[in-house]
């Protein structure tokens, strides 16, 4: 997903989260895109949680601001992009 946003040179950052350091790495290649290992969140809530905390952390995205997320449902499946979710960073 992260390889298919960046493709379009986005004027945003893109951040992306990965279990795999192997997709981590790969990630890094694509223009635009930050990405980090972090361990699987168990749901939306937690997800939503990782992603708000990892932008304030690198400086992408302050409190209050807005955020996209792009995710699957079930949580862990691979090529399994279905969702989009636009959530204020806390």
């Amino acid at each position: 997903t992260a390889r298919l946003i960046s493709k379009n040179r986005p004027n945003c950052p893109v951040l992306a989260l990965a279990r795999e350091m192997s997709t981590v790495r790969r990630c890094c290649l694509y223009y635009g895109v930050t990405s980090r290992r972090v361990d699987a969140p168990q749901g939306t809530y937690e997800l939503l949680k990782v992603a708000s905390t990892m932008c304030k952390q690198l400086c992408i995205a302050n409190v209050g601001d807005r955020i996209i997320v792009v995710a699957g449902q079930p949580m862990g499946v691979r090529d399994h992009t279905n969702g989009l979710i636009i959530a204020e960073v806390e």
